[in-house]
């Protein structure tokens, strides 16, 4: 078994590059090996498909966002098509309550709009399952 080596170089990279690493042991054998690494600028938002409300590390359904973006709108809606939350604040989440109740373990449908900070428009809608 070869074992796995760390190296930390403190670099921080700000455009795509590829690093080629070689390697000689005590014998004179030679490896290589590389990794490319690609930067991009673009902003990337996802949306989780479950989330349990509560004290844990998913308590609220929210974007999951890297870059910068603006919500145009975030809603929420329960198998009867009533709407259980808006936001355009695109670091808010729900909670999991509407009009300060606690929603059942359910099946709900989101819809999701935002810009990007190219300018792309980001459309979503999907299902988000509430667990309790």
């Amino acid at each position: 078994m070869v074992p796995a080596i760390r190296v930390e170089f403190g670099l921080s990279i700000k455009s795509s590059t590829k690093y080629i690493v070689t390697a000689t042991n005590e014998y004179g054998c030679k490896t290589s090996d590389s990794i490319s690494i690609t930067v991009s600028t673009e902003t990337l938002l996802d949306v989780p498909n479950a989330f349990a409300p509560g004290n844990g590390p998913n308590n609220t359904f929210k974007l999951v966002k890297k870059g910068i973006a603006k919500l145009n709108y975030f809603r929420i809606f329960n198998r009867w098509g009533n709407k259980v939350y808006e936001s355009t604040d695109i670091d808010a989440g729900w909670d999991g309550t509407y009009k300060g109740v606690a929603q059942p373990y359910d099946v709900y449908v989101y819809e999701v709009e935002a810009v990007t900070s190219a300018g792309r428009t980001f459309t979503k809608a999907g299902n988000i399952t509430l667990i309790r």
